[in-house]
């Protein structure tokens, strides 16, 4: 078991390596397929860097049981637009390293212990229910029925259920984040993002992929970029006169590797 977990590392990181790439090269692609005004917008930078840098903050997130990954997410993101550009200014970051993922860390403290709490719950009503019972454990468990599987299902069900919602503030918190330390020129911006309205969003996008068998996953993408671009707001002033056309015209293709891992990368 120990050579095999081994083995296992580097198919890991390199799957990791791939999504990072995935990331990068779609996101190119999609910025250099946007326009406002007239004028395109670009992604800068290296696809290979991004990636590698992808692999070191999952390997400290799994280091740190999880407690990291505020962090490496704003990084990831202040490495993305920091290198992204509107014609030919490029977008400002407002916030570096020192307090970059702070504000983030007492809603990511929630959603880790309701998983924690949640994951042991789970496993002790998964026992009752597959033993019968607390008395009847170290006996053999008797043969799955569908009632059995009905009852483990819903459990995982409750389960997903009460992690998510205590995520959603997280969530919320990290979209706000986003946008809070970016700016552009004299302009900076805000998002009101909120537990709700944004669990609302993510309840009824799961429902129309599921009810369409995966077919509505498009409305989905689209309905949460809706949410997020109708809260979005900009502070300050831009000239865009001065503005020039971004000569970078990005790659003829790049979003097979992202459609490939299901990516809708939206901030």
């Amino acid at each position: 078991m120990l050579v095999f977990g081994l083995a296992y590392i580097p198919i890991l990181i390199f799957f990791s390596w791939l999504l990072g790439l995935a990331v990068w090269i779609a996101r190119r692609y999609r910025l250099s397929r946007t326009t406002w005004r007239g004028i395109r917008f670009g992604q800068a930078g290296s696809a290979n860097t991004y990636a590698w840098a992808s692999v070191g903050y999952g390997l400290l997130s799994g280091i740190t049981l999880g407690w990291y990954a505020p962090a490496a997410e704003m990084r990831l993101t202040r490495r993305l637009w920091r290198e992204t550009f509107y014609g030919d200014r490029q977008f400002r970051i407002l916030q570096e390293d020192e307090g970059l993922a702070g504000p983030l860390y007492p809603a990511f403290a929630l959603a880790w212990i309701a998983g924690v709490v949640g994951y042991f719950g789970f496993i002790w009503a998964y026992m009752y229910v597959l033993f019968g019972g607390f008395e009847n454990i170290g006996d053999t468990p008797p043969i799955p029925d569908a009632m059995m599987i009905a009852k483990i299902y819903g459990l995982a069900l409750v389960y997903a259920l009460f992690v998510g919602l205590a995520s959603l503030p997280y969530a919320a918190a990290l979209l706000r984040r986003k946008a809070q330390f970016l700016g552009l020129e004299g302009l900076t911006f805000r998002l009101d993002a909120r537990s709700l309205s944004l669990g609302w969003i993510y309840v009824t996008n799961f429902l129309i992929i599921a009810l369409t068998l995966g077919f509505g996953l498009p409305v989905a993408q689209l309905r949460l970029w809706r949410y997020i671009f109708k809260r979005l707001e900009a502070e300050g002033e831009i000239d865009i006169e001065a503005v020039r056309q971004n000569a970078d015209r990005g790659p003829k293709a790049g979003e097979g590797l992202a459609d490939a891992f299901d990516i809708g990368n939206v901030i």
